[in-house]
């Protein structure tokens, strides 16, 4: 038995030890992850808090089946949709029909783009727009399962990344004349 599979059946047994060190292990991957997802530092740590206590408290479900930190990954992710599902008042993320306008970009035009400059322009996305975008760019979720979890149609998912791509794209472009 390897380091890591003594840690998640110590987990398991309820050790408050194991669970300290798998939550020193992960937590930078993991706050990373939620931080695709919240632009505000305390609500990503709000958020992946939450998201070790649903992996300790289920942590005798994982089944070694996959990688233990693609398993953890899912329940982040599961996490901040459901977080962002209880802040919305009718439990909905609003999803647009229309292209909206643009705050002007906080990224210097005159350098090549960076992972956290990239990050900083998709937060600037409509929210239904950076979750189908984060979903399927990053995460890999399929529009079926996007669509599951939103209670959208695929075709609603579709729309909704291609105008994400498309808003990117209208920033990126005004970076580029403005260079």
């Amino acid at each position: 038995m390897d380091k890591l599979e003594q840690l998640i059946q110590s987990c398991c047994e309820g050790k408050a030890s194991a669970q300290r060190a798998i939550f020193e292990r992960y937590s930078p991957y993991m706050l990373n992850v939620c931080l695709h997802y919240f632009q505000q530092l305390n609500e990503a740590e709000e958020v992946m808090l939450k998201g070790f206590y649903t992996i300790f408290s289920k942590i005798d479900t994982y089944t070694a089946q996959g990688h233990f930190e693609a398993w953890m990954r899912r329940i982040m992710v599961n996490t901040a949709i459901d977080h962002f599902r209880k802040k919305r008042t009718n439990g909905k993320i609003h999803f647009f029909d229309d292209l909206p306008d643009f705050a002007s970009p906080s990224v210097p035009a005159d350098k090549s783009l960076e992972h956290k400059d990239i990050l900083a322009l998709v937060h600037q996305l409509p929210t239904g727009y950076r979750m189908v975008f984060i979903l399927f760019v990053i995460e890999g979720y399929s529009h079926a399962e996007i669509a599951e979890k939103f209670g959208i149609s695929e075709s609603t998912s579709k729309t909704q990344l291609m105008k994400a791509r498309k808003f990117l794209q209208r920033i990126i472009n005004n970076l580029q004349l403005q260079a």
